[in-house]
């Protein structure tokens, strides 16, 4: 590694950023399976949105610095 890269710690920030996508993809990813489900087999709408909107939310409040 350059030493601009370690002084800037271009490694840690880069896996900061690929768990934050890993985050959003695990949110599209629930959002698919419950859209997947026949409707009667689904979560109550409200309760599942508010849980999705919860960790949306808490996504934005943690993600990395750019």
């Amino acid at each position: 590694a350059s030493a601009l890269a370690t002084y800037f710690s271009y490694a840690k920030k880069s896996e900061q950023h690929f768990q934050y996508a890993a985050n959003y993809n695990d949110l599209i990813t629930d959002i698919e399976e419950q859209l997947c489900r026949p409707t009667d087999r689904r979560r109550d709408a409200n309760t599942f949105m508010t849980s999705i909107m919860t960790k949306f939310d808490s996504f934005g409040m943690h993600a990395p610095v750019l």
